[in-house]
Formats: structure tokens, C-alpha cells, sequence
């Protein structure tokens, strides 16, 4: 089965955040409700899928998604649950473009 994460609203302005393995329930955390969020999680989305931004279509959707692998993480911790999820890494230009002397004649 399948490991999702899925949202569901519990008060006027709340949404609750829960992680589904096999048939268990797991709370994560709950934040403010905004309709694009609800749209996005109400049906569960794939722990693989969490690293995907592409299908994110708004800002808020973006920030719950930055803020969950936190959340899986400690869940894991707390309740030894192993899931497959994707590990991205964040490639930055200094890292990619480092200035080098030596790949450079010096004029004396």
C-alpha cells in the first residue's frame, strides 16, 4: 500500500494533516485552511510525490509542502516507521561555478 499524506478540516479555519501507512493513522500537524491546500491534499498525495513543486499551483500549497519532510521525520522517529521517501538536493550556483586560479594563465 501505498504511503500518503492526506488533510482534512476540523474547525471553521483548520485543517488537520495526517500520514496514512498501511491502514494506520498518523497526525502530523494541523494548520490554517486555505482552499488550495484542501484541494491538493484532500485526496492524499504520495510521500514520493512531495519533492515535486511542479504540481503545486500556489504558494501556499508550496510552504506545506517545504514544511512536511520535517514532520515525516520526526513522526518516523517517534513510531520506528520506515517509508520510502525522496531526498532532494538543493544544487546552489557557488557550489557549480568555483573560481579557480590555476585554470587561469598569470601574466607576469
Amino acid at each position: 500500500m501505498q504511503t500518503k499524506i492526506y488533510c482534512r478540516p476540523v474547525a471553521k479555519d483548520v485543517h488537520e494533516f495526517y500520514l496514512m501507512i498501511d491502514g494506520q493513522k498518523y497526525y502530523l500537524f494541523e494548520q490554517r485552511f486555505y482552499k488550495s491546500t484542501h484541494s491538493y491534499f484532500k485526496n492524499g498525495v504520495c510521500v514520493d510525490d512531495l519533492g515535486d513543486f511542479s504540481k503545486a499551483n500556489g504558494v501556499r500549497v508550496r510552504d506545506t509542502l517545504d514544511k512536511l519532510p520535517k514532520y515525516l521525520k520526526k513522526i518516523s522517529k517517534k513510531f520506528n516507521l520506515n517509508f520510502a521517501q525522496k531526498k532532494t538536493k538543493k544544487s546552489y550556483a557557488k557550489e557549480k561555478y568555483k573560481f579557480d586560479w590555476q585554470d587561469y594563465e598569470q601574466i607576469a
